[in-house]
């Protein structure tokens, strides 16, 4: 899919972030090892060759990347041609970065065990499959979706992407946002103004209520975090305001 030393060399030169993705310590990890887990889909490399991972997932990732792929289709090509229009975009785009994104990863086996080219070859399929996921959430549901109009896998892997082990830096999903989505000719339902990718990330997991009664205290973005852990995190963070006077307990403090 890749081959191009010159970018890959370029990409070697840029200044590199600190680590922010991490794995769980052992001692954590000993309490209950299946809470630290992904149990339906890998995002990133620190679990791409889980053995107890479905296999049928993979290559419905790949779908949702040409699917995706050709959402940018322009009227004077074919769809062949804007699929291959639009990875190339993205493999030039992730070229640049994956050096970067790899420094993002703390050291471990999982991760060297991947060369640049199939490192640039993970990201793109696996952010390209996120931007996807959310597009379709917000835009067109998922009753026609084989695997996740089945509720419980669905449940499963919307608990997967927010698990520290399975992330990929936000950058990317940024790079690969602009090449994709962000070209759609005709803005969703959005109004004048196309959304951007924090507003996808933010609808996709407001509409599940995943943190149940916690409300949304500020708006973060996807400059200012390092993956969509951090930017639900920044997101959700308790007010700094103090809590309101609740009337109804007035007469006690009397």
């Amino acid at each position: 899919m890749i081959n191009d030393a010159d970018k890959l060399e370029a990409s070697r030169s840029v200044q590199l972030p600190a680590p922010c993705i991490f794995e769980v310590p052992d001692e954590l990890r000993g309490l209950k090892a299946s809470a630290c887990t992904p149990r339906a889909v890998s995002i990133g490399p620190l679990h791409k060759d889980d053995e107890h991972l479905r296999e049928d997932m993979e290559n419905h990732k790949k779908g949702y990347m040409h699917s995706l792929f050709r959402r940018t289709r322009r009227s004077d090509e074919t769809i062949e041609a804007d699929v291959e229009r639009a990875k190339n975009e993205c493999v030039d785009a992730m070229l640049g970065v994956v050096e970067k994104a790899r420094a993002c990863y703390e050291a471990s086996p999982e991760l060297r065990a991947y060369d640049d080219v199939e490192f640039a070859e993970m990201l793109i399929l696996d952010g390209c499959f996120l931007l996807e996921l959310f597009y379709k959430s917000r835009e067109e549901g998922f009753d026609d979706d084989s695997i996740f109009s089945n509720r419980l896998l669905y449940l499963d892997i919307i608990r997967d992407l927010v698990l520290l082990e399975n992330q990929i830096p936000l950058f990317v999903l940024d790079e690969l946002f602009d090449c994709t989505l962000k070209r759609i000719k005709g803005n969703p339902s959005s109004g004048d103004v196309y959304p951007s990718l924090t507003t996808f990330i933010l609808d996709y997991f407001a509409n599940l209520n995943i943190f149940e009664a916690i409300q949304m205290k500020k708006k973060g973005t996807s400059t200012s975090n390092c993956h969509i852990l951090g930017l639900l995190h920044s997101c959700y963070l308790p007010s700094s305001e103090p809590p309101e006077n609740n009337n109804e307990w007035q007469h006690i403090i009397k």
